[in-house]
């Protein structure tokens, strides 16, 4: 059974980049990993730079995380990935440098818990989506069926992003590889 929507409030803590790069990034098969960072423009900068030696898919520059406030990260960085800009429905993607922006990826919505995603989160993400896919490469967000995708894609969407659709429906992304 799908939820009609869920809130995401798991602000996972973490032993930090360091350690993630020690005992993650060192190790083979890496290699389609893409990397989601958040923190301050200058740790941002840091990261990626820390990054850039690995042979990883791309980098996700999480500027929408509901859990992480006050950041106001305004900078994208130089990088030999390629860079994925994670905003919310309220966030408006031409305050970034989008030359250095392969694509934008839609993030849960915010509200009073944290994150809404799933069907309550599907009006205010698809109609960002809507309004900026034709010009920008924005990944389908918000989906709970092949038919929401089918929906997406007609309105210009070429990816479907796997948020917490994986979480609240494991069997939906199961089906989608037969």
């Amino acid at each position: 059974r799908v939820l009609f929507r869920s809130y995401n409030r798991v602000a996972h803590h973490n032993k930090g980049f360091v350690w993630f790069e020690e005992n993650y990034l060192k190790k083979p098969g890496r290699e389609n990993l893409i990397v989601s960072i958040a923190g301050h423009d200058d740790d941002i900068a840091c990261m990626v730079d820390m990054l850039n030696p690995y042979p990883i898919k791309g980098i996700q520059l999480s500027y929408s995380c509901p859990n992480v406030k006050g950041l106001n990260n305004s900078v994208i960085p130089k990088s030999i990935h390629p860079i994925y800009l994670k905003l919310n429905h309220l966030q408006d993607p031409y305050k970034y440098n989008l030359s250095r922006v392969k694509a934008i990826m839609v993030n849960s919505v915010p509200c009073w818990l944290g994150g809404m995603s799933g069907k309550g989160a599907q009006k205010s993400n698809w109609d960002f989506i809507i309004r900026h896919s034709p010009v920008l490469d924005v990944y389908g967000a918000s989906w709970l069926s092949k038919d929401n995708i089918k929906y997406m894609e007609d309105c210009g969407v070429r990816t479907c992003a796997i948020g917490s659709v994986m979480l609240i429906c494991p069997s939906l992304v199961q089906s989608l590889q037969k």
